[in-house]
């Protein structure tokens, strides 16, 4: 049965996975091993108060749906558009 959880790369060299919650029951010596992760502190990267404002791609998108609707409320909705 141990030769099922041998994994096999790419190159055909085998290696035994590791599972440390597996194989160290004490909680204690496992977070000394193999200490958790921290999350990064939240980074301010909009000064005001709306980030949309300040992203341009937004911004250029928002233009063109409001030519888009112009057109919608000018021409109304068809199937074959007038050339």
């Amino acid at each position: 049965m141990a030769e099922a959880n041998v994994v096999t790369e790419e190159d055909g060299s085998m290696y035994n996975p590791v599972m440390p919650h597996l194989k160290y029951r004490n909680r204690a010596q496992m977070g000394e091993r193999h200490p958790p992760l921290e999350a990064a502190e939240d980074v301010e990267y909009f000064e005001n108060d709306d980030p949309d404002k300040q992203d341009e791609v937004y911004q250029t998108g928002l233009t063109i749906i409001e030519d888009i609707r112009g057109h919608m409320l000018s021409d109304g909705r068809r199937r074959i558009q007038r050339v």
